[in-house]
C-alpha cells in the first residue's frame, strides 16, 4: 500500500482521530458507519469461540485490543502515523473470525481467520481510502 496516498486523504485523518482520541462508544459510532462488519459484530450473531470453547463477543475483544494498545508503554513512544497504523491493525486483526449467536453450538475456534480479516481490512481501505 502506498502510505503517502493514505496520508493525503481526509479519511485517514478521521481514522487517526477516532482511534487515537475517541472513547469506545464514540469510536464505535464513528467507524461502524464505514465498516459494516463492525455493525454486524454488534448484533446477536457477533460471538466467536475461544481456545477453550468459550464464547465471547468479538466486537468487545476488538475494542479491548485497541484500548490495551493505547495504554501500552511502547505505544506512547510511537509517532502519530505509527500509532494510527498500530491501532488500525489492532482493530482489524480478528474481524474476519467465524461468528454466530451465543446459543449456536456449532461455533468453533477459527485459526484460519487471518485471510478473511485481511480481506475485510483491504476492502475497507479500497472503499474508504481509495488505497491499494
Amino acid at each position: 500500500m502506498d502510505y503517502e496516498k493514505l496520508g493525503s486523504t481526509d479519511y485517514r485523518g478521521k481514522l487517526e482521530r477516532a482511534l487515537l482520541y475517541y472513547d469506545q462508544v464514540t469510536l464505535y459510532n464513528s467507524l461502524a458507519e464505514d465498516i459494516p462488519e463492525l455493525r454486524y459484530l454488534d448484533g446477536p450473531e457477533g460471538y466467536a469461540a475461544g481456545s477453550g470453547g468459550e464464547k465471547y463477543k468479538l466486537r468487545d475483544h476488538l475494542w479491548d485490543v485497541v484500548h490495551n494498545m493505547r495504554r501500552h508503554p511502547y505505544f506512547q513512544n510511537l509517532g502519530e502515523k505509527d500509532k494510527a497504523l498500530a491501532l488500525t491493525i489492532a482493530l482489524f486483526h480478528d474481524i474476519g473470525k467465524s461468528v454466530g449467536a451465543h446459543s449456536d453450538d456449532t461455533i468453533e475456534q477459527d485459526p484460519d481467520h487471518d485471510l478473511p480479516s485481511m480481506r475485510i481490512a483491504r476492502g475497507w481501505m479500497e472503499r474508504s481510502l481509495g488505497a491499494y
